[in-house]
């Protein structure tokens, strides 16, 4: 075997594992441009793989999320037109915030299944807190489908009005959830 060959075998296993933990760390959840550098620095993030971004354990719906913003992000690609509405900073700050709150509910799950938590006071109404969150959670992923039928009115009628108008909803929608789960952990810590 030369030593040219060797060589671009080895550099093409590097770049194919590099690719490898590309696509894990997307599927995490990590931004768009750690995963990519994954590509080259695959090493120096191995350990990564096996966590979502932060430490933040994956929720109840991470897989939903995963594949709403995959599915969103495609139909975003195929339509050209839907690049100068939807762009890559939106998707990721839709990502990460999708993300941040299911981990909150986790983390809330995790909670109520200590074991003699039920008498305590207050937990009731974290119950309560816990599935208002989880109900806005699906109710965004909801109009994110909602948006990709807009980005195929798009590429039919170019109403790029009705992407924006949509897209802003999603984001005043994901602002109100953080706000309503940092007021009410507020609320609950005080109690």
């Amino acid at each position: 075997m030369s030593p040219n060959l060797l060589v671009a075998t080895l550099l093409g296993l590097y770049l194919l594992v590099g690719l490898g933990v590309a696509g894990r760390l997307n599927q995490l959840g990590y931004p768009g441009l750690t995963a990519a550098s994954a590509m080259v620095a695959w090493p120096l993030l191995w350990s990564a793989t096996s966590t979502a971004p932060s430490g933040l354990a994956p929720g109840p719906h991470h897989a939903r999320i995963q594949a709403c913003l995959e599915a969103l992000a495609r139909t975003v690609r195929e339509e050209p037109a839907a690049s100068t509405v939807v762009g890559p900073a939106e998707l990721d700050s839709l990502r990460r915030s999708l993300f941040r709150a299911d981990a909150r509910i986790a983390a809330v799950d995790h909670l109520l299944n200590e074991p003699g938590l039920s008498d305590e006071p207050g937990v009731q109404a974290l119950r309560q807190a816990r599935n208002r969150a989880s109900d806005q959670v699906e109710a965004v992923l909801a109009g994110v489908l909602q948006l990709r039928v807009q980005v195929g009115l798009l590429a039919l009628a170019g109403d790029t009005a009705g992407v924006r108008a949509r897209l802003g909803d999603l984001s005043s929608r994901v602002a109100a959830l953080e706000e309503l789960e940092a007021g009410t952990l507020l609320t609950n810590a005080r109690s």
